[in-house]
């Protein structure tokens, strides 16, 4: 009744399991921050359009929010197993 089968989630433990929940915890994450990100394009170019100048204070939050989006999709591409921020782990 509890069989596990071979090449299953289950299989090897909490590796598999886990690599499968912080998948979906990221795909959720990386949802909000292009939201994130749009909301941020569209202020920017009130601003620019306000000032007729290049606001540079929200650049820091750009920086932030795109390598978090790098480090996302990397994850989510199985191109790295280490976690995006807030589960990584600093050496």
């Amino acid at each position: 009744m509890n069989e596990i089968y071979e090449g299953s989630v289950v299989e090897e433990g909490p590796g598999k399991l886990e690599r499968t929940l912080f998948t979906l915890l990221y795909a959720f994450f990386l949802s909000i921050c292009v939201q994130l990100i749009l909301v941020l394009v569209a202020l920017r170019l009130v601003l620019f359009l306000a000032s007729w100048d290049s606001p540079n204070q929200l650049g820091s939050a750009f920086s932030w929010l795109t390598d978090f989006f790098k480090d996302c999709v990397g994850y989510l591409s199985f191109s790295t197993n280490e976690k995006p921020f807030p589960f990584n782990t600093v050496d």
